[in-house]
């Protein structure tokens, strides 16, 4: 990978701690000798904002002890007082340039000795800097397209001494051209060689991308990642390696594999860890009974009356967890679990507002007629028992591989369902204890506890919808029923 170094003059910043920095020699100077101000600002090009606490040091160019720094305020301002005559250089350190995988940066500075006062600017390199540098991508191509940036970690900590390793990033393009709207899948990897650093070019503007790095024969989870406006995405990633796979021999993948394969296809984590967390609203109050999963399904708990729960087989890396609660908008969050046991961040859920308006009701519908419509011979229907045997996830999970019914892959958090008759297929009508959704199949746990479902009826032809359900005229009906 093409590192950004930018030692300009080969002068390297003095230490930054405040015990070892030496100051300006206190000696007299000739009355002569005048004393001259170096200020500035620190500017964040990336952000577009003033980078404040910033490192900033002034340095002799002719005697190393001689050297000064400050922090600049929350402007990004920053000033040096009664500096003497000679040649410095001046640089500074932040957080930034150590995510952005860059080194702190040097220019010179010249005090003539006749009291002019010295204006500097420094500044985080801007997007296009860092895709030339990194990518090589001048110009309208660099402006066109987004770079992610990290560092690939172990999950315990230990050095990465195996030259397996891989990270890549997944999305779909949408093209118009003459032949219509087309969805076509694009990918970028890079194989680290000589650092545990990378740089993932390409990335399309405010989108998302899938993620996953790969060290040995593991990988961590593939999470899903968006892409800024301000067209760098910064993330490391944490794989969880056994000690037998920190050897570059132990079923050591190479990193065309690692481009070919899809990430189903490949081990993940071999390490797994119990890990431990709170699920809260925004109010603070703990959500009871929230589902709480991590990647598979034997990674997935529920949260006791105080909001904990304890995930014991998650496997280690970065991963994704998944979190909903009946009544709260779900959220899908990206975790390091290391290799040990270890405590997460309460996550915390909003509650679901405004999805359908107040009505007064005077009646509802009753359960009494499934029975009696299931007796009739016409739709397909599960009551209790038939439920409990299919041992459903979620509420569309009830409706997998039941005739007519197709469960669309799941996006963010929901999964559309379509119902087919001959060779069409439309979404069909909702229906919860006899009220009509009207965002139909969009997230049904939000409404509906898969628990609380006691029977579902399924009708897949518009003629068969009976008449107290016909919602959608075009297309057919499912009814949940929950228990009392």
């Amino acid at each position: 990978m093409r590192m950004f170094y930018w030692a300009m003059w080969g002068v390297a910043l003095a230490p930054w701690s405040s015990e070892a920095r030496p100051q300006f020699r206190s000696e007299a100077r000739p009355a002569a000798e005048r004393q001259a101000q170096v200020s500035g600002l620190v500017y964040d090009s990336i952000a577009a904002a003033p980078l404040s606490n910033a490192l900033v040091q002034l340095v002799s160019e002719t005697d190393r002890s001689i050297a000064v720094s400050t922090l600049s305020d929350s402007l990004g301002r920053f000033a040096f007082a009664s500096v003497a005559q000679g040649r410095y250089v001046i640089g500074f350190a932040h957080q930034k340039l150590d995510s952005l995988l860059l080194r702190p940066t040097v220019q010179r500075v010249i005090v003539d000795g006749v009291g002019n006062s010295v204006r500097i600017s420094l500044s985080v390199p801007s997007w296009r800097t860092l895709s030339a540098a990194y990518c090589g991508l001048p110009g309208q191509r660099a402006e066109a397209t987004a770079i992610m940036l990290g560092r690939l970690r172990t999950a315990s900590g230990a050095p990465i001494v195996s030259d397996h390793r891989a990270v890549r990033a997944r999305w779909r393009d949408v093209f118009i051209d003459g032949s219509g709207v087309r969805s076509v899948a694009d990918s970028t990897s890079f194989a680290l060689q000589t650092s545990d650093e990378f740089a993932l070019c390409g990335l399309p503007l405010e989108s998302s991308v899938t993620v996953q790095a790969w060290l040995n024969a593991d990988s961590t989870g593939a999470v899903e990642l968006e892409v800024p406006a301000s067209g760098v995405l910064l993330r490391d990633l944490v794989v969880a390696t056994p000690e037998r796979l920190h050897s570059a021999g132990a079923d050591a993948p190479d990193t065309a594999r690692a481009d070919s394969e899809t990430p189903r296809a490949r081990r993940r984590s071999t390490a797994t860890v119990q890990t431990i967390g709170y699920v809260r609203d925004t109010a603070g109050a703990a959500i009871a009974r929230a589902t709480v999963a991590g990647p598979g399904r034997d990674a997935a708990t529920r949260t006791d009356s105080s909001g904990r729960f304890t995930l014991s087989h998650a496997p280690a890396g970065t991963q994704t967890l998944e979190v909903r609660a009946l009544g709260y908008i779900p959220r899908r969050i990206i975790v390091d679990l290391p290799d040990t046991s270890s405590a997460i961040a309460p996550i915390v859920l909003s509650r679901v507002t405004n999805l359908l308006s107040t009505v007064p009701v005077t009646a509802r519908r009753s359960f009494a007629g499934f029975e009696a419509r299931r007796r009739n011979g016409v739709g397909l229907f599960l009551d209790a028992d038939a439920i409990r045997q299919r041992n459903p996830w979620d509420a569309a999970d009830i409706l997998r591989q039941l005739p007519g019914v197709v469960i669309g892959k799941r996006t963010s958090f929901s999964a559309k369902i379509l119902t087919k008759f001959g060779k069409q297929s439309c979404e069909p009508s909702i229906w919860i204890d006899g009220v009509e959704l009207l965002s139909k199949s969009k997230d049904l746990d939000a409404f509906v506890s898969v628990e609380s479902i006691r029977a579902v009826e399924v009708f897949n032809f518009p003629a068969e919808v009976p008449r107290d359900f016909a919602g959608d005229p075009f297309c057919g009906a499912i009814l949940f029923w929950t228990r009392e």
